[in-house]
């Protein structure tokens, strides 16, 4: 269905009424395949909610946090890495 989707012009990036995009709905959930297929047609992995959450805020699976975490790192965005790496170290995540 998000292959259907992507193809037909959805627009990975769009945001709810709460500002959850389609990778924080997977991230959430633990498709990693999905985020994967949704990373790989732009989604944002920095985008953030009505609650200032990235998807790796949301995500409870390593192997999620790891790979949104990466690619974090892989656009530029060394400074939000860093926040998560800080939140996730004092126990406020």
């Amino acid at each position: 269905m998000v292959k259907f989707l992507v193809e037909n012009g959805a627009n990975v990036n769009q945001q709810d009424n709460e500002g959850w995009t389609p990778l924080h709905a997977v991230a959430s959930c633990g498709y990693l395949n999905i985020a994967e297929y949704l990373i790989s047609h732009g989604a944002n992995v920095a985008a953030v909610n009505s609650e200032g959450e990235v998807p790796s805020d949301i995500a409870e699976e390593a192997a999620m946090k790891d790979l949104l975490l990466e690619q974090v790192k892989k656009q530029g965005k060394s400074a939000l890495v860093n926040q998560i790496h800080d939140r996730q170290t004092s126990g406020s995540f």
